[in-house]
């Protein structure tokens, strides 16, 4: 997982790197996972990143902003799990053959300094919601908040566009399973791809 894009790794026989690799980013996200996906593809077609996420927002998300409070992004790209960071950093991985990627396997590993594959516990969770597939995202995560302070939406005191993009976290997933980190009015909140809503307040 300590490789740069200089540096060469095992090809399978799709044309595919078979270990992983990092790269880091400064203003555009989505321009360091292009080349990136170009160097895990060197020998054949690569992906197209628009058909996983929106790459608009995906830089809106961790692009240069102030009030940004992105964590993690972590989808499915194809044969990879692709990982960014707040801190600049891009992780990819390679999906395991045949394996149902979930939104909750993508976790932070401290000992090998990037993302592995594990199933996050929700034992701390604080709450969940299910998805409900006509409301977008944004508003799902204000409900999901408000009803668990018991209060009315309205009353919340922190609007979401305080922290992110609502039209970006709307937009983000597009053909893909993943999930996306963030914190909202005291809340670390995880949204994916599903529209599932992990609360966890923040302490």
């Amino acid at each position: 997982m300590d490789h740069d894009l200089s540096d060469h790794s095992e090809v399978d026989s799709a044309g595919h790197v078979t270990d992983g690799y990092r790269t880091r980013y400064d203003e555009s996200p989505s321009g360091a996972l292009s080349r990136l996906l170009s160097v895990l593809y060197r020998d054949t077609q690569p992906p197209m990143l628009y058909d996983a996420v929106d790459p608009e927002a995906l830089d809106t998300l961790f692009g240069e902003q102030p009030t940004r409070t992105a964590r993690t992004l972590s989808f499915r790209c194809d044969a990879y799990v692709i990982t960014v960071e707040r801190d600049g950093s891009i992780f990819a991985i390679p999906r395991p053959t045949e394996s149902q990627f979930d939104a909750a396997d993508v976790t932070h590993s401290s000992s090998s300094g990037g993302p592995s594959l594990s199933r996050r516990s929700c034992t701390n969770r604080s709450a969940r919601r299910q998805p409900s597939p006509e409301t977008p995202l944004s508003m799902q995560v204000i409900q999901a908040v408000a009803d668990h302070k018991g209060i009315d939406p309205l009353e919340l005191s922190t609007p979401l566009y305080y922290s992110l993009d609502p039209e970006a976290l709307d937009s983000v997933f597009q053909d893909t399973t993943g999930h996306l980190t963030f914190e909202y009015d005291g809340y670390t909140v995880t949204v994916d791809s599903s529209g599932a809503i992990d609360l966890d307040q923040l302490r």
